[in-house]
Formats: C-alpha cells, structure tokens, sequence
C-alpha cells in the first residue's frame, strides 16, 4: 500500500497544528455504485526509463479487471489512459507545496539526512497502525540486512532503517544503458509526490507510472517498503480529484526495470512483457483493495492479494493467491474500512 494516506497527515500534524490523529477528519468508506464502477486512467512518462509498450498496459487493466471481479466480487472497467509527462505532473506542485512536502524527504542523495530523526520517525511509527507485531517481524525477519536484537519496535525499527538505507544506496549507484543515473537530481523518485495527489488534484482514480519511486522520509515508514530499500510499487493516497476520494499509483519499473539492484531484489529473474504486465495487475488490484474498500495489509496471509509482496518477489506473490481462502471478513486487515486515510483538503501548508 499505501503509505500515502497516513504518511501525509503525520507530516500535516508534525508541521501544522498538532492535533492528535484522532481529531483529523477521516475518509469515508466509499458508498460504491451498483453495477460496473468506471475508473480513470493516467499513465505518467518518465522518457529516461524503460516502459511497458501499449499492449501490455492494455494486458495490465484487463487482468486487474478480472483480479477486482474474483477478490473483491466487483465489476469495475477503465477509460482510456491519459497521458503526461512526469515533468508536466511535478509541475502542478507550487513552490510552496514542494517546499512542504521536501521538509519531510529524507535527503540520501547529498548525504545530508539526519539518521537520528529518521530512526525516532520508525520508533514512532511502526506500531502506530495496530499491524500485529509478531506478523510484521516474521515477514520481515528473512530480508533484513542488520540484525534484529529483539521484539519489540525500537529493535524493529533499528534493523529496518539500517536495510532500508543500504538497499536505497545500491539503487543509488545504478545507472542506465546510455550512463545516466537511475536516481538523478530530479525529485521524481520521491515517494512524498507521488503520494500527495491531493495537493494537484489529477482527475484519475489510477495513475499508471514507469518512474521508480525509491526515497526514505522522516515520517510514517512502513516495513514491506522499508526491507526493499524504499521502494514502492503501489501508493494509494487522498486525492479530492478523484470520485472516491483517493488515487492509486502503480510504478512498473519494479516489473520491467533490468538494474542490478532491482533484480535483485527480484530473485535475479527478468519476466516476459506476460508476465509483467500480470504481476502489475495485480499490484493495481492490491491498491484498488485499499482505494475502493480501504482494506489494510494481513501480514503472512498469503493467500491473500493485499498481503504485502516480499522484496519484488513477484512471482511467487502471485501464485499463492487465493480468493476463496482469503474472502472479505468482518474484522481485521481484511475488513472494509479498516484504512483510515485523511479527508481530501483536509489541511495544506
């Protein structure tokens, strides 16, 4: 998911008036229409990167169309996809916002990120979602790059930031086919944009994108993001833009990006254009979960879609799907309305 919701009201509350979580107006779980739901379509370019053709984009919504219909009983359709530039969609941020939203980007590419306010932002945050804590280490015991000392979250928090900033350098020092970096000065990569679609108010439900978006923050981190390197493959975020009152973003340079850190991170494998295009539909089913039910994440329940993917492990991801075996339920993770994502224009700096 999603870390894009509750990322922007901590940094609402950390920069503004600092009232408590709970006294911030929360979006509604959506009174979905019967029949087909109709969703808009973006798909943001980055020139720079290596793209899915037309075809498999068009493979992409077809797949998650089916993959809504079996996991979640609905039947939705998509426009046709708009299409911008990442340029023009970073744009649409002013000078202010930016400035906002650069305060909580924790800066790796200088060197001059304080690791001490980003350490006290995972203390702070891990156990802020009531995600079980016992799930989350067995998740993410087996890709952590520093030692877990303990159970509790401050030891959590310890060896996940020390894995997230390791693997974020190794994408940090990949460069592309014609010798440019992968992460280059421009801000597209920054996880803080992408997940505040409120701020530019993009008429789509869904925002199609091949930028990586790789980034560390001082607020809100969230662990399957954070054993990756922080990348994200999904956001879904407030957006007043859209009907449902939040976008969800997919990134398919995880999918299609041949890097050596990315592949990595992969299990050393490239996927036929098939294949891409089927594991990214259904990281698009898994943020549709969030933005049309606000499902949250049943950590090690593997046959379920909003089961956080280890890694970019795509694959197996994929394969131990179960709908039967993971169906909509009346508590927990898997419970409509169990997100709590900020109102749209709640507050702006």
């Amino acid at each position: 998911m999603s870390r894009a919701g509750r990322f922007l009201i901590a940094l609402v509350l950390s920069m503004s008036c600092g009232l408590a979580p709970a006294q911030k107006p929360t979006l509604p779980l959506p009174a979905l229409p019967d029949g087909v739901i109709e969703l808009r379509v973006a798909y943001v370019k980055n020139p720079r990167l290596p793209e899915m053709t037309d075809a498999q984009l068009q493979l992409l919504l077809e797949i998650a169309r089916q993959g809504v219909r079996e996991h979640f009983g609905r039947e939705i359709k998509f426009a046709a996809p708009a299409r911008l530039s990442v340029q023009d969609m970073f744009q649409r941020f002013t000078a202010e916002q930016l400035k906002f939203l650069n305060s909580g980007v924790y800066d790796f590419k200088t060197g001059r990120g304080d690791e001490g306010r980003l350490r006290k932002a995972y203390v702070q945050g891990i156990g802020r979602h009531k995600d079980n804590l016992d799930d989350q280490i067995e998740y993410v015991r087996p890709y952590l790059l520093a030692p877990l000392t303990g159970r509790g979250y401050e030891a959590l928090s310890d060896a996940l930031m020390q894995t997230h900033l390791a693997r974020l350098r190794q994408f940090q020092a990949q460069r592309l086919p014609d010798g440019g970096l992968l992460i280059d000065d421009q801000p597209y990569n920054e996880y803080v944009f992408w997940g505040s679609q409120d701020y530019i108010r993009l008429p789509y439900e869904i925002v199609i994108t091949n930028q990586l978006i790789a980034s560390a923050e001082y607020f809100d981190p969230e662990v399957h993001s954070a054993i990756r390197g922080g990348v994200s493959n999904g956001i879904t975020t407030p957006n007043g833009g859209a009907r449902f009152g939040s976008t969800s973003v997919v990134s398919t340079y995880p999918f299609i990006g041949d890097d050596t850190a990315t592949k990595e991170l992969r299990g050393n494998v490239s996927y036929s254009g098939e294949d891409a295009a089927n594991y990214a539909a259904y990281m698009l089913v898994h943020e549709l979960g969030h933005q049309l039910l606000h499902l949250g994440h049943p950590y090690v329940r593997k046959a379920c879609v909003m089961n956080p993917v280890e890694l970019l492990h795509f694959r197996a991801w994929v394969s131990q799907f179960s709908a039967k075996d993971c169906p909509i339920a009346a508590s927990g993770p898997m419970k409509p309305g169990f997100v709590k994502m900020p109102m749209p224009k709640a507050v702006y700096p």
